[in-house]
């Protein structure tokens, strides 16, 4: 489990203002969730396009948390890196389409319907803001789910690789 943590830890250090060097081989890996999928942390931040073509450049997809469990076992392995007395959010794999004004997901999933009826969303999201099209999974010591959020903002992200 540590080399899986190597990034969040180096993430959590930068966000500390505090030095710590993950070894090199260590950010590239996936941790499996039986079950679920492979999943790494990036600690890089990006925007949400950007953090999906890095995903896809691995062969893999931003997470799409498409169950209660996948949820759970995602927060978990979060909470187990040690990120859950803070407040933190990664970009995951829904998004508003702008034709349609409906949120999917990045492998093509209507949100609510076949495929993922579950979606993780926190009370009171999506919101609608206009700007809001890309989700996020927050977590924090009180909070956990999926928020939206503007695209164009930098943050970590989570990709998923199917096992």
């Amino acid at each position: 489990m540590m080399t899986a943590c190597a990034p969040l830890l180096a993430f959590l250090a930068l966000a500390a203002g505090v030095a710590w060097a993950a070894p090199r081989a260590a950010t590239a890996e996936y941790l499996l969730l039986p079950g679920h999928g492979r999943y790494k942390i990036s600690a890089n931040y990006k925007t949400w396009e950007a953090a999906k073509r890095t995903c896809e450049a691995e062969d893999a997809h931003l997470a799409v948390l498409d169950s209660e469990e996948e949820m759970d076992a995602v927060i978990n392995m979060l909470v187990r890196c040690g990120i859950e007395y803070t407040r933190f959010d990664f970009w995951t794999g829904y998004y508003r389409q702008d034709e349609t004004g409906q949120w999917t997901t990045v492998i093509g999933w209507p949100v609510g319907g076949t495929g993922t009826g579950y979606t993780g969303w926190m009370s009171g999201y999506p919101n609608g803001v206009r700007d809001a099209a890309c989700s996020r999974l927050l977590l924090t010591i009180n909070a956990r789910g999926l928020i939206n959020g503007d695209c164009t903002n930098v943050g970590p992200f989570i990709c998923e690789k199917n096992q």
